[in-house]
Formats: C-alpha cells, structure tokens, sequence
C-alpha cells in the first residue's frame, strides 16, 4: 500500500462513512430504545428546514474533515500528541506511507477536490 491508497482508504473508510453514519444516526437513532440523548437530538434535527439541515451536515463534514486531518497531522510529525516531542511512523509492506509526502497533505488535497476547490 502506497500513501495515496492509504489516503484514498482512509477518506472512504472513516471520512465518508463517518460522515453518512452521523447523519443517518440524526435521521433516525437506532435500536429498540434508543438513547434518550439521540432521540431529542434526532427529533431536534428532522424539524429543522432544509437549509437549516444542510448547514448541519456541513458542520458535521467539517468536523469530521477536521478529526481526520488532525490525526493524519500527528502521523506525519506536523503536529505533536505530547510535548515529549514522539516520533511516529506509519508503514505498510516495510514502506513507509508518507516518504513521498504528508499523509494530511494528500488528505486535504482528496476533499479539496470532493468539494470542488481544487
């Protein structure tokens, strides 16, 4: 695995995915008796107007797009998990992923073009 198919699985696995989850979990909490914390934020949510619920997928993207740069940003070395200053490498079949370029670079880079700013 390269760092552009480890991007590209990140952004479908956890980016796109989280994105849908939480917004089908507003939609509509699951189970028998849902958690009465998700049923007022979904009850909240689906009376909302349609602008109005777009701009909460779109806090809800960003937040998201935000987490997972955060993340792909401390594996890189950009951004420090403690003051200790630690190292991080991420490898795949003995190659590391971001020898040829930050992981948050090609992340930015993939939604960046999703959202058509590229």
């Amino acid at each position: 695995m390269d760092s552009r198919s480890f991007v590209d699985g990140v952004y479908a696995a956890v980016y796109r995915t989280t994105i849908d989850g939480v917004t089908k979990l507003l939609r509509t909490p699951p189970g028998r008796t849902p958690r009465p914390d998700l049923v007022s934020l979904s009850a909240w949510f689906n009376a909302l107007d349609e602008h109005s619920a777009d701009q909460v997928r779109e806090v809800i993207r960003l937040s998201v797009d935000q987490s997972v740069f955060g993340l792909l940003a401390v594996l890189d070395g950009a951004r420090a998990v403690a003051n200790a200053g630690t190292d991080l490498t991420l490898f795949s079949d003995g190659t590391q992923l971001n020898a040829d370029g930050d992981l948050h670079d090609r992340f930015r880079a993939v939604v960046d073009q999703e959202l058509g700013f590229d």
